[in-house]
Parts: C-alpha cells; structure tokens; sequence
C-alpha cells in the first residue's frame, strides 16, 4: 500500500518499483513479486509508473477517503470462456443462481464455523453470530472508530475481491460481476470482523496506515479464502452441468 497523503513519487528502476515520499529514503519493492498496488490519498506523482505496472498485469487501485475505489488501472488478463458461460448461466436461469447461492452459503458457512467464535453454527443464526460481533467490536474499539474501520476494511476487502476475479478470468465488463464482487467483499469483510474480534491485540483499522497494516497481514489468508471459494463455484457448477446433461 502507498500512502500519498503527502507529496509522493513513483519512478520504475529497471525490474522495480521505486517509491519516495518527500523527505525520506526511497523504496524498493520487485516488480516480480507485486500482484497489485494500493494508492491512498491524492498527491501521488508517477502515473507512468502506474501504468507500466497495470501492463504488467499489476494492477494499481486509487482509493478515496472513505476507502471506495475512485479509479483503478487494469491490466489485460484473459478472459476464461468457461466462468463468463456459467455466470450468464446464473444471470438467466433460477436454477443456476441457486447453485452459486448454495456455494457462496457453503463458503459462508465454512468460515463462521472455522472461526470457532459460535459452537454448534446453524444456517439461521449466521446473520446473529455476523451482527453480534460487529457488535462487540463497536463496544470494544467506540463507535466512530469501528465505523472508519469498517469502511477501510471494506475498501481492501474490495481490491482483494476485484484482483481475484480478473486473475480468475472473470470478464471485467460482465454483467453478473457486481454481485460476484459483493458476495467475495462480504466473505472476507466477515473474515476480518472475527479476527479482529478473536485477537483482542488488534487496534481498530480506522485510518489508511492501520488498514494498511492489517490488509498485509490478513492478506494471504484473504487470498486463500478466494480461491477455496472459486473452487466451490467451480464444482458446483460442473456438478450442475453434469445433472442437466451438458457435460458427461
């Protein structure tokens, strides 16, 4: 993540990425081992750099204060035939959006259970066990602050969630992505509400620098999420393909 609430330049340095805010050491992250880059604050200077990592299929997201996404630059990632066919499936047919239901609550259901936060987890309580420790955690961390937590979280959930879906092969431009990109940030917003109310270590990531610091921390488990859950996708919608004789 770069903060550039204060004057900050991006520069490319043979294979990397050189980044300085004013008045200290620049910064030296491999081109090779970024999937991404996050830009809070506006007073960024560096947008051929910006440019030449999206090319490199690094993309750059800007967030504003409230941690939305305002702009981003894409990289070109090739679109799977496959997943684009399913999602129109789900955008047409009943029966198929009941399938991606049924694997967005199975992957719900996995993680509510895995956090060990609620015992014996029934498909029901899933919204109560979700408020009750967005509730604790506005007691624990005051009520403004776990609202500016809640909204950082939800921006880098967002990114996380976005850079999945186009490394997946998910058109960008598809019609069914909005609710795809809903479904991915609330599963991992969830995630970070039971860290967070799991390890009473954890200051509220209210601000761009504390939400910083939890997204590298909390990222690979994000990304693991992720990918369990476009597995579950992926076998559901074999299985229904195989039950309506589309595939043998």
């Amino acid at each position: 993540m770069i903060d550039a609430c204060q004057p900050t330049r991006l520069r490319l340095d043979g294979p990397s990425l050189m980044v300085q805010r004013t008045g200290q050491a620049s910064r030296r992250f491999p081109l090779r081992l970024l999937r991404q880059v996050v830009v809070t604050g506006s007073q960024l200077d560096g947008l051929p750099a910006a440019i030449e990592c999206a090319a490199q299929q690094i993309n750059v997201y800007f967030l504003n204060a409230s941690s939305e996404i305002r702009a981003q630059l894409i990289g070109y990632f090739p679109s799977a035939v496959e997943w684009n066919e399913w999602f129109d499936q789900c955008r047409w047919s009943q029966s198929w959006l009941g399938v991606y239901e049924a694997a967005i609550a199975q992957s719900v259901q996995c993680l509510c259970v895995e956090s060990r936060l609620f015992g014996q987890l029934r498909n029901s309580g899933r919204n109560r066990y979700y408020q009750q420790t967005a509730a604790a955690l506005k007691r624990r961390w005051g009520k403004s602050a776990y609202a500016d937590a809640r909204q950082w979280l939800r921006g880098f959930a967002t990114v996380t969630a976005t850079q999945a879906m186009l490394e997946t092969g998910v058109a960008s431009g598809h019609r069914f992505k909005a609710r795809l990109l809903q479904d991915a940030t609330q599963l991992l917003f969830m995630d970070a509400l039971f860290n967070c109310h799991q390890d009473n270590c954890i200051a509220p990531p209210d601000n761009a620098h504390g939400a910083g610091v939890y997204y590298h921390a909390r990222a690979e488990v994000w990304r693991s999420l992720l990918t369990r859950l476009y597995m579950s996708l992926e076998y559901h919608f074999t299985e229904k393909e195989k039950l309506d004789g589309l595939r043998p």
